[in-house]
């Protein structure tokens, strides 16, 4: 990645997910859970979920990691995720 992230919080990633096509399949008493509608990931053995804890805010490595598997597993470029990100 050549930018830098913005920050975001777990509904700002969530909604993001949704303006990339996947679907919320489930909330749960600490994380997120969502699925592609009609992509699977491109890394062999990557489950076919996204799942993320509610609190996300204040752990900067982990929202480069969860940006940065969007682009790796999921074949999304970095423009489309950053744009989905604003």
């Amino acid at each position: 990645m050549n930018r830098e992230v913005p920050d975001f919080n777990a509904r700002g990633f969530a909604l993001a997910l949704e303006r990339l096509g996947f679907k919320d399949v489930g909330k749960g008493r600490h994380q997120y859970k969502f699925k592609h509608r009609n992509r699977l990931p491109i890394t062999p053995g990557t489950r076919p979920f996204i799942v993320f804890p509610h609190d996300i805010r204040r752990d900067k490595n982990f929202q480069k990691a969860l940006v940065r598997t969007l682009i790796r597993d999921w074949g999304f470029t970095e423009g489309e995720v950053f744009k989905a990100l604003k």
